[in-house]
């Protein structure tokens, strides 16, 4: 990366046949972090807004995916902020480790993280650092 512009300079991979190359392993990872961020709202809401950026602006979808991510956010807002409650964090019923019992029920940094994120990005002041 360009430390100044924050431009990638090249792409470089350990993993595929060439750096010009697709990874499908990679690829799949992408679509299944797709899928899981379904289940996870503040990151849907977020992943929401970025796809409608790159779509037309007569694209039915581009309405569509907004008015979903603003839907999401008002229900965070609404049921799990703990603005009422004392906590160390913004959003509650997060989950980090189910099988270990660990984070059940619990604020988890990144699910106040991409609420946040998702709060900055309709309020459009967020910039993308990669």
């Amino acid at each position: 990366m360009n430390v100044d512009t924050g431009e990638p300079i090249k792409g470089v991979t350990a993993q595929g046949y060439s750096d010009n190359s697709a990874w499908a392993r990679e690829q799949a990872w992408g679509v299944y972090g797709f899928a899981l961020s379904y289940a996870h709202t503040g990151i849907l809401a977020c992943g929401l807004l970025e796809l409608s950026k790159h779509l037309p602006v007569l694209d039915p979808r581009k309405k569509e995916y907004e008015e979903t991510a603003v839907q999401i956010v008002k229900s965070l807002f609404e049921n799990y902020t703990t603005e009422k409650d004392l906590s160390n964090g913004i959003i509650k019923h997060g989950v980090y480790a189910i099988p270990f019992h660990v984070g059940v029920d619990e604020c988890c940094i990144w699910g106040d993280y991409f609420y946040v994120e998702a709060l900055m990005r309709l309020r459009n002041v967020w910039n993308m650092y990669w």
